[in-house]
């Protein structure tokens, strides 16, 4: 089984750890480690923990989307970055069209259910990887094709799917 500190020292890499974001193009509005004021407007985000943090990213991403299901390290953690960075049902799907793409099929309903789990387990790692960060890619450049306005992250955004 995945372990949840291995995959949120990565993420709070990913996000810049304690430093304060007050970027006017970012939708998410005041951020630090990664949590934002919109999605979490309850927080004093200024004042916000790393222990904090790490709570926050247990309870709304790890736990709410079943992360914990996926039993290898890599793709757990891929899987609850993504998460973090483009929501819960989107890196799901994320996975979902992953495994799709390497001939199994599930339902792609954004949902860690035991199907989905099972499947990710079962699969070579290599192959999942591969298509997981493909598919991950793929969805940044949707929400770019969207939103042209949020093309000023993409660099960064394909650079953290395909890591």
């Amino acid at each position: 089984m995945a372990i949840f500190d291995l995959a949120v020292e990565q993420t709070l890499r990913n996000e810049g750890g304690s430093r304060l974001v007050q970027d006017p193009r970012d939708p998410g509005g005041t951020t630090r480690y990664g949590i934002s004021k919109r999605a979490h407007p309850d927080i004093n985000i200024e004042a916000l923990t790393e222990r904090q943090a790490r709570q926050i990213y247990y309870r709304h991403y790890w736990e709410k989307y079943q992360i914990w299901r996926l039993f290898d390290q890599e793709v757990a953690s891929k899987v609850f970055d993504m998460a973090v960075v483009m929501g819960g049902r989107p890196a799901v799907r994320c996975l979902q069209r992953a495994l799709r793409a390497c001939g199994v099929f599930v339902v792609e309903d954004g949902l860690l259910g035991p199907q989905t789990a099972g499947a990710a387990n079962a699969h070579d790692k290599q192959e999942l990887m591969s298509a997981l960060r493909s598919e991950c890619a793929g969805r940044f450049r949707e929400i770019i094709a969207a939103k042209p306005l949020m093309g000023v992250y993409e660099r960064g955004w394909l650079r953290r799917a395909y890591a």
